[in-house]
């Protein structure tokens, strides 16, 4: 089957006669959504496996038929899912994008009304930035994707906490400080990590070629034999003075 056909307009679940074929093509990158009961669950394709990705941070790993099964009953809820659709790679960038924007405008919002609810919206934007990138890591696991992944649910936690208003809360205050502890430990091993390539870069000194150590000869002779008359001719008029 042709991943270029409107993929993202089938429910498979309507159409199960080509779930199983869609699964084995889909590309790594693309998302499978699948809706049972008031749940919405996503599966993210990478390489041969499908990763069943948003329930209390387990992520096991699914096969195809796994997640077929998962469609058909055999989840949380035992009922059949009500949707199933597929996002293409490219959306997780868009939505990067657009929460980044929302993020920023909500920022504006709670700088000129510090609100429960503007700082609600903002902590539900952190959270679903930190979810997207999640997403991004789990596809691409590089430093820079899990390094904003760890940022973003650090901000969720500490919008959280800063509804207390200074007052201390054991949920929302422990929940920051994990969320931070975490983000500034990926921080420090990953900078011990590139430090020893950084100063041993820095220790390598450069060697002068050949030809460079015979210039600095022939300039430092040259000099001196242009400074010696003149520092006689100086020692002269010191030590015997102008005659006449």
């Amino acid at each position: 089957m042709d991943m270029t056909i409107d993929v993202n307009a089938v429910n498979f679940v309507e159409h199960a006669e080509l779930l199983d074929v869609v699964l084995t093509k889909m590309q790594p990158g693309h998302i499978l959504h699948v809706d049972v009961a008031d749940t919405e669950y996503a599966f993210l394709k990478t390489n041969d496996e499908l990763f069943y990705i948003n329930i209390d941070d387990h992520i096991p790993p699914y096969a195809k038929r796994d997640v077929i099964a998962f469609i058909n009953g055999h989840n949380p809820y035992e009922k059949k899912a009500s949707r199933a659709d597929i996002t293409a790679p490219q959306t997780i960038d868009d939505n990067i994008d657009d929460l980044l924007e929302a993020y920023e405008h909500q920022q504006r919002e709670v700088y000129i009304n510090r609100t429960i609810p503007a700082i609600d919206k903002l902590e539900g934007i952190a959270y679903d930035l930190a979810d997207a990138y999640e997403m991004e890591y789990r596809a691409n696991p590089t430093y820079e994707n899990e390094e904003r992944m760890r940022y973003w649910r650090y901000m969720g936690a500490k919008h959280w906490s800063s509804k207390a208003d200074g007052t201390y809360y054991e949920g929302p205050n422990t929940e920051c400080k994990n969320r931070k502890k975490e983000y500034e430990e990926l921080i420090r091993k990953h900078r011990e990590a590139t430090k020893p390539a950084n100063e041993e870069h820095r220790k390598k000194k450069r060697i002068p070629t050949n030809e460079e150590i015979d210039a600095f000869i022939f300039i430092g002779l040259t000099g001196s034999m242009i400074a010696y008359p003149i520092l006689m001719f100086i020692f002269l008029m010191v030590v015997v003075g102008p005659k006449g």
